[in-house]
């Protein structure tokens, strides 16, 4: 959880000063608020991602469902150390969600930086304020970097 208040000095970059990192009462619902939304938005989209790609791959679905049986995950799991170790021991199930977060990135925008000062890289000028953003499904779906096999296959 995020500390309501600490001694710790933060340097303000913006005009190069040091601040007390000091989060006010009134500062917290929102904080705590923003967290959850941003949380259950990326987790949301992951686990539609996931739903869709399972939809449309029986074998998949299939396979997950064994997986799933087959380390007894049921509703008799209650201890929360034995729900731990079951979800850790699902390697199919991981290789799925980490194949499926790369074919539909959730957090594009994000990536987005603006130039602070005029800069020159690789021979191309780019001038203060552009907004640079990296194309992420050409870099995820680039047969160079993993291979000739077509990348839209899961």
């Amino acid at each position: 959880m995020v500390d309501t208040k600490t001694n710790d000095k933060v340097i303000d970059y913006a005009d190069d000063r040091l601040m007390l990192k000091v989060l006010q009462s009134d500062e917290l619902m929102p904080n705590i608020f923003l967290c959850i939304v941003a949380g259950y938005e990326t987790a949301s989209t992951a686990l539609a991602y996931s739903t869709y790609i399972l939809a449309t791959r029986p074998v998949m679905q299939d396979k997950i469902i064994e997986e799933i049986n087959h380390h007894n995950w049921n509703n008799n799991n209650n201890n929360a150390e034995e729900i731990y170790e079951t979800a850790h021991n699902l390697s199919y199930s991981d290789l799925f969600i980490r194949e499926v977060l790369p074919m539909y990135p959730i957090t594009i925008k994000a990536m987005a930086c603006e130039c602070n000062t005029t800069k020159t890289v690789c021979r191309h000028k780019i001038e203060k304020g552009f907004i640079i953003q990296p194309d992420i499904f050409s870099i995820h779906y680039n047969p160079n970097l993993w291979g000739p096999e077509d990348p839209n296959l899961f």
